[in-house]
């Protein structure tokens, strides 16, 4: 009796192997295709996802402002190591992010890369070795950043000496690495091989570099007092002007003239009665270059509140240095960030790290995105 048990499925298992060997033959095996993205659209945005309780996971998501819902929004992500800096090259055709790997994960030799990520297909398509000393933050606007009309890219290192790393994108290869000692971050001049860093001290050295990428000539100049009021090291460009903001709510510009940058004349967000309006959060200004307009994050809070979520955008227009709006958020916000064209949206990521998105010119609320990322932060655009 036993044997006939066995023999029978013996048999049946014979003819399962026969079936599922036929019906293999017969299906295709799939094949795995990349596909490109359709013409970019001026409402796309780049978000940085640092994961923050899993960092060597970080990454950028890409999101389209005009979709209804988060799936219909959700266009691709990249992969981006482990609490990468990133930025865009002026056409937006491709983004670069400065990653750190580590043998064993999380310990281990270490390597730190520039990966060239191809905006069309996000896919990544070069690779540039730095050396082992890029700054490890919460994604700071500044801490990567193309310079000389986007030729060149500029990256923050802290060892704890901090310095620069000099990229040549168009050779895809280091140049060489500019000391900082006491400055922190780089505001590249709109032409040329020359940027600015803001240092401890209340200066904004200049450094000019050459080919090579060593430092040619360097020059400082006053502009701030520490002792009476910090900065915020994450301005905008409007024009040939940075606008950096104070904790305690001031505008302080930087023109950059044909020579040496010129300092303007401070002036303040808020106005009579409004005292205890201050900015803060974390990307907190935006800007829409082509009606001059600056974006300001605020919240009532006062002195050492500087990290609080903003639950207001204010609007300025910065030639008159008036006021033209006040956007009261439907939920406080830690990052904002304008689109470039003539119907431009506002996004904000709020303190919970989903994101609303706001018509910048009226400023009514359109929709939000929920989920698309755990601990976003910094937003990109070309």
């Amino acid at each position: 009796m036993k044997s006939r048990t066995c023999l029978a499925l013996l048999v049946a298992g014979t003819m399962t192997a026969g079936l599922a060997h036929a019906q293999m033959e017969e299906i295709e095996p799939e094949q795995l295709t990349v596909e490109e993205l359709p013409e970019p659209s001026p409402h796309w945005v780049y978000v940085g996802d640092v994961s923050f309780f899993h960092m060597p996971d970080s990454k950028v998501v890409l999101l389209d402002g005009d979709a209804e819902d988060t799936n219909a929004a959700y266009l691709g992500m990249m992969s981006t190591g482990y609490n990468p800096a990133i930025a865009m090259s002026p056409d937006g055709s491709e983004l670069y992010s400065a990653e750190t790997y580590y043998s064993r994960g999380t310990r281990g030799d270490r390597e730190d890369i520039v990966t060239i990520f191809d905006t069309r297909t996000l896919k990544p398509v070069d690779e540039v070795d730095i050396p082992e000393k890029r700054h490890f933050s919460l994604l700071q606007p500044q801490g990567l950043v193309t310079a000389n009309g986007g030729d060149d890219l500029l990256v923050f290192n802290v060892t704890p000496a901090t310095s620069v790393s000099i990229v040549d994108l168009e050779a895809r290869e280091f140049l060489g690495e500019i000391p900082l000692p006491g400055c922190a971050f780089m505001y590249p001049a709109p032409e040329g091989q020359r940027f600015g860093t803001l240092c401890a001290d209340g200066s904004f050295k200049v450094i000019d570099y050459d080919g090579s990428g060593a430092e040619s000539a360097r020059e400082s100049l006053a502009f701030f007092d520490p002792e009476d009021s910090h900065i915020f090291e994450k301005p905008v460009m409007i024009g040939d002007t940075w606008y950096f903001v104070s904790h305690d709510g001031h505008v302080r510009p930087l023109h950059w003239g044909d020579a040496m940058p010129e300092p303007g004349d401070a002036w303040p967000l808020a106005g009579e009665g409004e005292d205890g309006w201050v900015p803060g959060g974390w990307q907190m200004e935006a800007a829409h270059e082509a009606t001059e307009r600056l974006f300001v994050l605020m919240h009532e809070g006062g002195a050492h509140s500087h990290k609080d979520p903003g639950t207001e955008v204010w609007v300025y227009d910065v030639d008159s240095r008036e006021r033209l709006q006040r956007i009261a958020l439907e939920t406080p916000a830690l990052s904002i960030q304008t689109t470039p064209d003539e119907e431009p949206l506002l996004f904000a990521i709020r303190a919970d790290f989903g994101m609303d998105v706001y018509d910048a010119d009226s400023g009514e609320y359109l929709r939000s995105f929920e989920g698309f990322a755990d601990t976003p932060f910094l937003m990109r655009r070309p």
